[in-house]
């Protein structure tokens, strides 16, 4: 499996989602930018500070694709209070924004 990554750690001009919890990450607001290439298709992920700084942690299995954490097993009582303490400080989508789920 090859590829390439670049990470930035930009602040936002406009406002994006979260890739780790879904929520808005605010216009001015620090952000971490992962883009690159896997597996010869190209990506690109925003993510808060603070839950790109959690999911790392709490990656299973490094080798594995990355899982972000709106998508872990809740059976993990760690990944669920983590998940839960950081999206509460979050604020909602405005309604523009299309959110997946």
């Amino acid at each position: 499996m090859s590829g390439f990554n670049s990470q930035s750690t930009p602040k936002a001009k406009r406002i994006h989602q979260c890739d780790e919890c879904l929520r808005v990450i605010e216009v001015g607001e620090t952000y971490i930018r992962n883009s690159g290439m896997w597996d010869g298709d190209f990506y690109s992920v925003a993510a808060h500070l603070d839950c790109y700084e959690a999911s790392q942690k709490l990656q299973y299995d490094p080798s594995d694709e990355w899982v972000p954490l709106h998508d872990m097993r809740w059976e993990h009582e760690d990944v669920k209070a983590i998940y839960e303490k950081l999206v509460a400080n979050k604020r909602e989508f405005p309604k523009k924004m299309k959110v997946s789920k």
